[in-house]
């Protein structure tokens, strides 16, 4: 069963879809954005889920929906049997019970609860499994490491009068706050991070929890009419930041090059192995920008010994006189750029006159928990992707606003340096995080998205380039130039 059902539990109403229970409202009042079971892999992948047997007992005020999810790919064999519950008391009950099917790795395997970005700032009181109770709030500035740990229950109010209470059971439940990888949401998940991954599952290995939501107080009063209007801001302008693609080898049609210029990019990315052999690749990519009337952008990775490193680029460079926009620096190895590689480059490559930066070539979270010292570098930079945890259409929407978000926080960590987002790409380019990571030259087609050259896409890059642009980032560099991550077919 494909097509979402609408589900009403007393004051509270969802949408139950895929296995998860999304936008539970109290009227128009978001109070819990989603809950689902997530099976995550050893390298973070999510195993999708394919539903059966689903059998739903729909009342006015109330329900039940029971169904089976099996989750299959490569060595993962997985199924759980799932069942929610809504009273027209206002209470939530969902269960699953899962079972191992084959011996594998996992991450985690359990429920994720995910509170909407709106409740940023908002307190909440937290039971923890010893007993123990403690009081917070959902962090207003994106929190690097987890708010709350050793999770039992979570009580927060909700609009005027009223409160949610969450209750976790069945594993140990954490918190963390996924405006790091541009979600906007914070997340609820079992099996604490400090505990060691991956695991391996046993076959018949049994998996239950539980989570249960009420609500209690006064239901606020909906406002009456459905009138509304749209009207054109012209007055709060903004500029718009440096916009850029990345290159890739491919050689372009004059077709290809004419909707390109037209573009009028400013500059074209181009990833450099400081140890590798880089110069057909960095003489195609000064070709390429010259012809566009560009400069370019190099992201250099560099190896264990920076300076004969960077002096044999910089030579190169002075030999290919191509205009520079920056250069962006990372460390083989390091999720973020370390401060006495960044000395060195600055050492080694300021006699060019051009920015030397640094941060993270990976998600902002590498940023967030390792900024190198502002005093090292003349801006910073990390990169974007909007499917770390999601990957339909709404919510890929939804880390739209968040991604201005990120920008604000990186301003904050780098002292107030200008901000380059670099690349910003539809899908996710490697993982730091993961046990086995594919190499970032793995094939286009792996990296690719089916909606890359789509319509979708077209409105989700102005809507990225609308929040980056109104929180102030230097530049932003989309995609590649053409292929199947490019903005164009090959």
């Amino acid at each position: 069963m494909d097509a979402p059902i609408k589900l009403r539990a007393g004051p509270l109403t969802m949408t139950f879809t895929a296995g998860g229970l999304r936008d539970i409202k109290v009227g128009s009042h978001e109070v819990v954005s989603h809950i689902y079971v997530a099976v995550r892999d050893e390298n973070w992948g999510t195993i999708p889920g394919q539903l059966s047997e689903v059998v739903t007992d729909i009342r006015a005020d109330s329900f039940e929906v029971s169904f089976i999810s099996e989750h299959r790919q490569g060595e993962i064999d997985f199924i759980w049997r799932g069942r929610a519950v809504g009273s027209a008391a206002g209470t939530l009950e969902f269960i699953f019970s899962g079972t191992a099917m084959s011996i594998f790795r996992r991450n985690r395997i359990g429920f994720c609860v995910l509170h909407p970005v709106s409740l940023a700032g908002v307190p909440y009181t937290a039971e923890h499994v010893d007993g123990t109770v403690s009081a917070g709030a959902f962090p207003t500035d994106i929190a690097p490491h987890q708010p709350v740990r050793k999770l039992r229950a979570l009580r927060h109010a909700t609009g005027h009068d009223a409160e949610v209470k969450l209750r976790f059971e069945g594993d140990t439940f954490e918190m963390e706050d996924q405006r790091n990888w541009t979600d906007a949401s914070f997340k609820t998940y079992c099996t604490p991070l400090a505990e060691p991954y991956p695991v391996t599952v046993r076959l018949g290995e049994q998996v239950e929890q539980r989570v249960a939501l009420t609500f209690s107080g006064t239901v606020p009063k909906e406002a009456t009419g459905t009138s509304f209007s749209i009207a054109v801001d012209t007055q709060s302008l903004v500029p718009l930041p440096e916009l850029g693609l990345a290159t890739n080898e491919a050689e372009l049609s004059t077709l290809q090059l004419e909707r390109l210029r037209a573009l009028n990019l400013a500059y074209l990315r181009v990833d450099v192995d400081s140890e590798g052999d880089y110069e057909a690749a960095l003489e195609h990519a000064a070709a390429l920008a010259e012809a566009l009337g560009a400069r370019l952008e190099l992201a250099l990775h560099v190896g264990k010994n920076p300076d004969p490193e960077l002096s044999r680029l910089l030579e190169h460079v002075r030999i290919l006189q191509a205009p520079l926009t920056r250069w962006l620096v990372f460390g083989k190895g390091a999720k973020s750029t370390p401060a006495a590689l960044l000395e060195h480059a600055r050492t080694v490559l300021h006699p060019l006159g051009v920015p030397v930066g640094g941060g993270t070539d990976a998600f902002f979270t590498e940023l967030n928990r390792e900024p190198p010292p502002s005093h090292t570098l003349d801006f910073v930079a990390y990169s974007l992707n909007p499917q770390v945890h999601a990957f339909d259409d709404a919510s890929l929407v939804e880390t739209l606003p968040v991604q201005g978000t990120t920008v604000d926080s990186a301003r904050r960590l780098a002292g107030g340096k200008p901000v380059a987002v670099s690349p910003v790409t539809l899908k996710l380019r490697w993982d730091p995080n993961a046990a086995v990571s594919p190499p970032k030259d793995a094939a286009p087609l792996e990296q690719g998205d089916p909606r890359q050259q789509t319509l979708f896409n077209a409105a989700w890059t102005l809507g990225s380039i609308k929040y980056l642009a109104q929180h102030g980032a230097a530049s932003a560099t989309y995609f590649e130039t053409v292929g199947p991550l490019g903005v164009l077919d090959a």
